[in-house]
């Protein structure tokens, strides 16, 4: 893939060479990462969007099977917007709400947007989580920062380095936005409707625990395709 993007500029390549030598991640060097059906951009400001985060979308499909109902969703630190526009993509009546601390970060999930069509279908907000929000959803999913604090040095350099740190670290055990979200989400989901983390290694458990001690059902623990539990899929009572 690289070599076409430099084909013909031996200068061009050497230096995109170097940039992945120095442990640039490739998705950045490139501007973009593929995605269930799309390719996304991203830059430092965002997640490179991970083949392992496709099992969230899966378990949508399986909660929601009728994909043509307009559902209204909710993505929680959007990032790239990869989670929200896949949704949407495969919901082709759907509508949604996307939430983003970072400014820079909307600006890239906004540029998504537009490149794949879909800016008139969804909102993007610039907030802590779900503070300001009230309107009944039928789907919260998320996949917030997760990395306990005393991990994060001993993260690839790759990811280290070049991804934000907000969006990585949840707090001294990695549990904290975990808790925000779980005690927000029932006041802004449907009766019945859907929540859906993606969790680190080892903490299902534990997200499904705060997450029932605020009003839900454990539906499912998904593991990811590399066989490590990577999504917790619950159902407002």
């Amino acid at each position: 893939m690289i070599f076409e993007h430099v084909q013909g500029d031996e200068a061009r390549f050497e230096e995109l060479l170097k940039r992945r030598e120095a442990r640039e991640p490739l998705s950045q060097i490139l501007g973009e990462r593929g995605f269930w059906e799309h390719d996304f951009i991203v830059n430092e400001h965002v997640l490179t969007p991970r083949p392992d985060s496709e099992v969230l979308i899966e378990e949508a499909l399986k909660c929601l099977p009728n994909k043509e109902k307009p559902y209204r969703f909710l993505d929680l630190g959007t990032g790239s917007g990869c989670l929200i526009l896949t949704l949407l993509h495969e919901f082709p009546n759907a509508s949604a709400v996307a939430v983003d601390k970072s400014p820079e970060a909307l600006a890239v999930a906004n540029r998504n947007a537009q490149k794949l069509g879909f800016q008139n279908r969804v909102e993007f907000q610039q907030a802590d989580w779900a503070e300001s929000l009230t309107e009944g959803f039928d789907l919260v999913i998320s996949n917030p920062p997760y990395i306990p604090m005393h991990s994060y040095e001993g993260l690839m350099p790759e990811v280290r380095d070049h991804e934000p740190i907000m969006a990585l670290v949840g707090g001294e055990d990695g549990l904290e936005f975990y808790r925000t979200i779980s005690a927000q989400a029932p006041a802004i989901l449907q009766q019945g409707g859907w929540l859906i983390f993606e969790v680190g290694i080892g903490q299902t458990d534990q997200v499904a625990a705060l997450a029932e001690q605020n009003g839900f059902d454990l539906h499912k623990i998904r593991k990811d395709y590399g066989g490590i539990e990577r999504a917790v899929i619950l159902q407002k009572r």
